[in-house]
């Protein structure tokens, strides 16, 4: 009579356990990190939780409540780091990005036939401004140079992401970086919304549009004097000391 008393008390604390789980009661968050290619490593607070045996277009983390620092790592790429402040019950969205180091690039010889479409398209590349903005691919985002600094605005009428909704203005314009040497060119990386490429001194950047807080920050080039076009949101041809090559990123 015991043990059957035993297995039903058993039986009620599991049953207990999953209803809250399902409710949502555990002391955890849930993260989802997107877009990430086959070898990248997952860490949480120094521990590695998963590397990627295959392309991952989302990864769920399921961890404890507080804040959390979550690393994404891939092999000859810059790490990627966000802390976020994990409550019960809710769920992140993040979007790594790692570019690489110390690329080589492809040369584009001058003989090249694309090598003069190249040279005029660069001369020609203007930076956006407060009255001819550059709009994002999903026409969500606009991003312009006002004084030496880069500002982005939420144009959609979806909701905006938190970080336009600092003040009582919502959504805000938001000043992603304020600089002191000229940038040269400007535009969103990888066809998103949330990060940018720019050219500035002697490098060529990729920053995160979201200002607050851990604001990643990774060098593409690192030359002379270099300007930069789009081949493709995540490829730039990338002129600097009178060579052109094209870079991913």
């Amino acid at each position: 009579m015991m043990n059957k008393n035993i297995y039903i008390f058993a039986g009620i604390i599991l049953a207990v356990v999953i209803a809250i789980s399902l409710m949502g009661g555990g002391s955890s968050g849930n993260v989802v990190l997107k877009n990430l290619p086959e070898g990248t490593a997952i860490f949480v607070d120094g521990k590695e939780e998963a590397v990627l045996d295959k392309d991952q277009a989302e990864f769920n983390l399921n961890i404890g409540e507080g804040e959390r620092e979550i690393i994404t790592s891939l092999n000859n790429r810059w790490p990627w780091l966000e802390v976020v402040g994990v409550k019960k019950g809710e769920s992140y969205e993040l979007n790594p990005f790692m570019t690489p180091i110390n690329g080589t690039g492809l040369l584009i010889l001058s003989d090249d036939p694309i090598y003069g479409d190249l040279v005029s398209r660069i001369n020609r590349d203007t930076l956006p401004t407060k009255n001819a903005k550059l709009l994002s691919a999903d026409n969500k985002v606009a991003v312009w140079v006002e004084n030496n600094s880069i500002k982005v605005e939420w144009v959609s009428s979806d909701p905006a992401p938190k970080f336009f909704c600092y003040s009582e203005e919502c959504p805000s314009v938001v000043t992603v970086l304020d600089l002191v040497g000229k940038i040269k060119n400007l535009g969103f990386y990888a066809d998103r919304n949330d990060a940018l490429v720019f050219s500035m001194g002697t490098g060529v950047f990729v920053v995160e549009v979201d200002p607050f807080g851990n604001q990643n920050f990774q060098p593409v080039y690192e030359g002379k004097n270099p300007e930069f076009i789009f081949k493709t949101g995540s490829i730039i041809y990338v002129r600097d000391s009178g060579q052109i090559r094209e870079y991913g990123i």
